[in-house]
Order: structure tokens, then C-alpha cells, then sequence
């Protein structure tokens, strides 16, 4: 690398205090060592909100600073712009800027997801079409890096924006931050409850874990239990409740709330078992940071980990077919007393794999090219 200090601007509208996928990737990525490189964040979030151990300079993300950030990435030689995320306003200012830069300042840009057909497809499709002709669009264009998070999202990524085959394309996984993985402890769990940790709406495929923890005590005289940890809106939070209710499910399934991310690591250190039934993910966040707690997973095909080479750590399963409950029953029975030594290994996969140490050089060479 130069002895010139890069400079990099972060722009994650999705930065807040709301929480969510992007915001706690962005948040690891705050705190990253890289080499040679000086990163700034500008997002939707206050001072206070600002984790104390992050290696990084923060900007909210207002019209002025925006303004200001112009300014800097005239005046500096060696920067970098790295936009997060699709469809948030703030892009359409960000898309002016770009119009006027200079061309030596580059542009690297990581959807998390949200360049997926099936995500265009969920809600607000016409707002999309608008946002892909005022601003969305020329992001893509204008971008000498994409990044997925995996081959599932490249595969996926819309058609109308994006050929899977497009050579700025790279694939640079999501890593488990090192505080995660320092907090882990090679014990026995025998806890014998589900557990599922993530944000609470349709494409999470809720309702299809529920159904099943139903015909399980139904069909097969298995009560089996799972703990809900995650927010959404009250209205479909609440008709999830109301399902449960229906199906005499209450005493089974609980729902405990919003989870803060530094309070995430001693949930899942009392879990044997995460179920994550995504209708689809790029990546699934919540995967690998259950993993590296000690947890198994089971999951669906419908992300990225239907693959020969995590079948150690992670059950595949179709939540859409008549005996799906079979899967979750077999799932349980395999996972809900793990021995320390199963949990270490969890463990290890992850480290070997997903954690950022690992991924940082991945990182640094967008830089250097």
C-alpha cells in the first residue's frame, strides 16, 4: 500500500439506533484495524449511541455533513466512498455528490441483501422503480467494486440493475465481531428450548415454525418450546402472538423482546439450538454469531448455507413441505443436550471462517487496487 493514508467514507443510512443486519455490520467494521487505511461513518444514529470501542471517526448522516464530506473527498487524494444498503433517501443526495466528484475518488458499493429480486419484489415495488431512475441506479453503475456478502446474493442480485456476472463483483463474507468470540465458554448447555434471534417480519418465516411446533404435538405428542427474540411492527408481532395463541401454543412458544447487540452473546450462551426458517437471505448474520456461541442452526435453502461443507454445523430443511415438523423434531432430538465438546466446535468452525481477523485482508485490498 502507499504511505498515504487511505481515506474511506461510510454511507449507512441503515447506521441507527434501530438496530438490524446492516447497522451491527457496519458497527464491526467500525472497530476493524486496517492497514493504512482512516474510515469515517456517517449514519442515522446519535453520539450516544456510538460504540466505545470503534477505531473510526463518526458524522451523522444530515444535509450539512453530507455537504462537508463533498468537500473533503475534493480536497483529498486518496479516498474511497463505500455506500451500505439500497433505497434509503439519503442515497438520492449521495448520487448528486457522486455526479460531481472527480473521478479519482472511487465508489464501492454493498447492498446487504437489498438488491435481491425477492426483495424488490416484497413492498414498495413502484417506489423502487422511481429510486432505480432518480438515484439507485447510477450508485450501481457508477460503483468500480460490489460487494455480496455471498454466491446466493450474486446469483440473486436484480437483473434490472445487475448481471450476476458483472467482473466488480466480489464476494467478502460478514464477520463475527472479536467481542462475540472472546465471550464464548466450552460448557454443556442443557437447555431444551428453540431459540430464534432476529428481526420479526414476513420474510423470516415465523408462521412456519409455529405450524410446526404445532403438528409436532399434534401429530407426534413432541412439545416442543421456542423463545422469540427480535422487534417488528406491533401489528404483525401481534398477530404472531395471536397464532400462537390460537394453536394453545402459549406455554410453548414465548416472545421476549428486543435484544440490544452487546446483550446478544449471553443469550445465545443459553442456547443449544437457533432455527432460523428464512423465506431468504444473502447472508444470515445471526447464523454464524449462534455458531460461534456454540449453538447448531437449522435453517432453510433458502440461504446461503446449503452447502456439503457446513453440514456439520448447520441442518438444511424445506419449511414449505407436509412434514417439515419431522425436520424440526430430528433437528431437536440431535441438538438439545450439546456437550461441551459439540459447542466448542461450533465454535472453532467459526473462528477458522467468519471471523473479521480473518476477513480484513479481503477488506484491505479494495483499497489497493
Amino acid at each position: 500500500m502507499s504511505n498515504d493514508v487511505v481515506n474511506v467514507y461510510h454511507i449507512a443510512p441503515a447506521l441507527s439506533e434501530d438496530g438490524g443486519g446492516i447497522s451491527s455490520v457496519v458497527q464491526d467494521l467500525m472497530k476493524l484495524n486496517l492497514n493504512g487505511v482512516r474510515q469515517f461513518f456517517y449514519g442515522n444514529i446519535g453520539y450516544s449511541e456510538y460504540h466505545p470501542g470503534s477505531k473510526a471517526y463518526f458524522r451523522s448522516l444530515s444535509i450539512v455533513n453530507i455537504f462537508k464530506l463533498y468537500y473533503k473527498l475534493i480536497r483529498n487524494e486518496n479516498s474511497y466512498i463505500y455506500i451500505h444498503g439500497a433505497w434509503s433517501k439519503e442515497f438520492f443526495i449521495i448520487s448528486i455528490i457522486m455526479r460531481l466528484l472527480p473521478s479519482r475518488v472511487k465508489c464501492i458499493y454493498q447492498p446487504h441483501g437489498l438488491l435481491a429480486a425477492s426483495s424488490f419484489m416484497s413492498s414498495g415495488k413502484y417506489k423502487k422503480i422511481l429510486a432505480i431512475k432518480l438515484y439507485q441506479g447510477f450508485i450501481v453503475k457508477s460503483s468500480y467494486k460490489i460487494i455480496a456478502n455471498s454466491q446466493k446474493e450474486r446469483v440473486e442480485f436484480l437483473s434490472l440493475l445487475l448481471n450476476p456476472a458483472d467482473s466488480r463483483i466480489e464476494i467478502i463474507p460478514n464477520g463475527v465481531d472479536n467481542s462475540l468470540l472472546n465471550s464464548f465458554k466450552a460448557e454443556e448447555c442443557t437447555n431444551p428450548t428453540l431459540l430464534f434471534m432476529s428481526q420479526i417480519i414476513p420474510v423470516k418465516g415465523l408462521e412456519s415454525i409455529i405450524e410446526d411446533i404445532h403438528k409436532s404435538k399434534v401429530k407426534s405428542g413432541k412439545e416442543l418450546t421456542l423463545d422469540i427474540y427480535g422487534y417488528g411492527s406491533t401489528t404483525y408481532v401481534n398477530s404472531l402472538k395471536m397464532k400462537v395463541n390460537e394453536l394453545g401454543l402459549s406455554g410453548q412458544i414465548k416472545f421476549k423482546g428486543r435484544v440490544e447487540k452487546e446483550e446478544r452473546s449471553n443469550i445465545y450462551s443459553k442456547y443449544n439450538m437457533l432455527v432460523l426458517p428464512s423465506k431468504s437471505e444473502s447472508f444470515g448474520l445471526v447464523i454464524i454469531e449462534a455458531l460461534a456461541l456454540g449453538c447448531s442452526v437449522l435453517t432453510t435453502s433458502a440461504t446461503p448455507w446449503d452447502s456439503p461443507l457446513y453440514t456439520e454445523h448447520i441442518q438444511i430443511y424445506d419449511p414449505s413441505g407436509s412434514e417439515s415438523y419431522l425436520s424440526l423434531i430430528q433437528f431437536y432430538d440431535n441438538n438439545n443436550n450439546l456437550s461441551s465438546k459439540d459447542r466448542l466446535n461450533n465454535h472453532l468452525f467459526v473462528c477458522e471462517n467468519f471471523s473479521w481477523n480473518s476477513i480484513v485482508t479481503k477488506i484491505e485490498k479494495l483499497y489497493t487496487q
